[in-house]
This record gives C-alpha cells, sequence and structure tokens, in this order.
C-alpha cells in the first residue's frame, strides 16, 4: 500500500464510526455565549474506539468519558445542560459552576465484517452515574437502543448516527430520563489530506416540556496527517438553531484523532 492510498484509508477509516480500527479521538468542545449570561463553557469527550472480529460480526467498542467545565449559570426551565451526547439533567433554575468527570457513556456496535456499500451497525448504548459531582451528571443508570448507516462513495462519506436511553436505576431524588441523540455526518475529500466535513450532534429531552431540542448548523475542515500512525485532526463550528435556554449560542470543536488500520 502507498502512502496516498494509505492516507486515503485513514482518511476514510476516521470518518465511518463502525471501520475496523484503532482510535484514540479526543475532542473538545468550546460552549460560547452559554445561555443569557454569556459564559463559555467546555466539554471535553474522550472517545477511544476498540474493534474485536468474532466469525462475520465485527463488535466495535466505543466508550464516551467527558470532562466538564461549567461556568456559573442557571439552568433553564427544561433543567438541562446541553453539550453532551446525552446532556445531565438538573433542576430548573439550579445556580451550577462545577468542573470534573460527567456521566460515561459506552456504545458497543455489532457490525459486518464484510460490508457491503451500505455500511451499518446496531447495538445498545449504555449511561452510567461516574460523574464527579451531581450537577454534571443524572445520577442515574442508563439503557436503550443505537443504530449506525452509512455509505463512503468515491470521495464522500455520509451517514446517521442515532440513540435513545432510558434511565431503570439511580438515586431517588433525581429525575427519570428519556433522551435521544442524532448525530448526522458528511466528509467530502479535497485531496493531500484535507476534506470539509460536518457533524453535528442533536440531542432532544423527552421528558422537558418546551424547549427539548438542541440543534446545532455548521461544519467545518479535516486534515489527515500523514505517519506511522495517521492522525486525523478536526476544526469545526456550530451555531444552535435551536436551543434549549441554558444553552450556548455557538460551539466550536476541535478534535485529534490517532487512527490505527486492523486488516
Amino acid at each position: 500500500m502507498s502512502a496516498a492510498q494509505g492516507q486515503t484509508e485513514a482518511e476514510k477509516a476516521a470518518s465511518n464510526p463502525v471501520a475496523k480500527k484503532i482510535s484514540l479521538e479526543y475532542q473538545s468542545v468550546f460552549q460560547f455565549d452559554f445561555g443569557e449570561e454569556e459564559k463559555t463553557g467546555y466539554v471535553g469527550m474522550f472517545q477511544p474506539v476498540l474493534p474485536k472480529t468474532i466469525g462475520p460480526i465485527n463488535f466495535i467498542s466505543r466508550p464516551l468519558i467527558p470532562i466538564i467545565a461549567l461556568p456559573e449559570v442557571t439552568l433553564g426551565p427544561d433543567g438541562t445542560i446541553p453539550g453532551l451526547p446525552f446532556p445531565p439533567v438538573g433542576q430548573p433554575g439550579q445556580q451550577v459552576k462545577k468542573s470534573g468527570l460527567g456521566d460515561i457513556g459506552y456504545q458497543l456496535f455489532l457490525s459486518p465484517a464484510k460490508p457491503g456499500k451500505i455500511i451499518w451497525g446496531v447495538g445498545p448504548f449504555l449511561t452510567f452515574p461516574t460523574a464527579s459531582h451531581p450537577t454534571l451528571g443524572n445520577e442515574k443508570w442508563a439503557a436503550g437502543p443505537a443504530a449506525v448507516v452509512l455509505a463512503q462513495p468515491g470521495k464522500a462519506t455520509v451517514g446517521v448516527l442515532a440513540a435513545n436511553t432510558w434511565s431503570y436505576a439511580g438515586a431517588s431524588d433525581r429525575a427519570a430520563t428519556n433522551q435521544f441523540m442524532l448525530q448526522y455526518f458528511a466528509n467530502y475529500a479535497l485531496g493531500n489530506g484535507w476534506a470539509i466535513a460536518t457533524q453535528p450532534m442533536m440531542t432532544a429531552n423527552w421528558r422537558a416540556q418546551e424547549n427539548r431540542w438542541l440543534v446545532p448548523v455548521g461544519g467545518g475542515i479535516n486534515k489527515v496527517f500523514k505517519g506511522k500512525v495517521p492522525v486525523a485532526v478536526k476544526l469545526h463550528a456550530y451555531w444552535h438553531a435551536a436551543r434549549p435556554d441554558s444553552a450556548s449560542n455557538w460551539q466550536l470543536m476541535f478534535s485529534v484523532q490517532p487512527v490505527i488500520l486492523l486488516k
């Protein structure tokens, strides 16, 4: 395999959530104009991808480990702090200003080891009450289904990933959760490792009476750097077309993703 072919394969693998690869992505999301108080928040998400092939099936493990830094804001009527795949839910009107570990999530996708033109994966999504402070998590155990479907024709990658979780155990003084996530993603390679891309993370809190949705709109650029271990770097900006009162108006996302291709 030539260096150019290796870079192309790394580009395709980096934009495919169920590719057979070892990936160690760290994503930083900066929230600007955080609610009405115009303060900045931060969510760091470590997202390793660890595959295992058994017979005709790839088992793709995707832990989601969030590090959160919140400004002192007042939660809106829905009691949420958006910016995570499944944001923590607090009490409406609650004052929060904390930093630390959030609730860890875990996705397990089962996907064909020899995919066709349409690539897909299905499996469970679990969240665990690991937050270092109650305001950084839900204090609930939750689970639900997740699915991803995508195609990679030519220089493009297009697809969608969706999941929903419901709480089933945890602190009795915290509200039950019913939360939805949908991420559509598109990537078009420009050559020499460069690409234009979008991957907004939309979320909905079904238990909220109003302002359920966070809907980012935007995109940015990706670059895969050559090396023994290719590294994908992303820089994206998103405007929140729909948002709860406690959400920011904008977010800036920067991520670094080493990619090890597996045969």
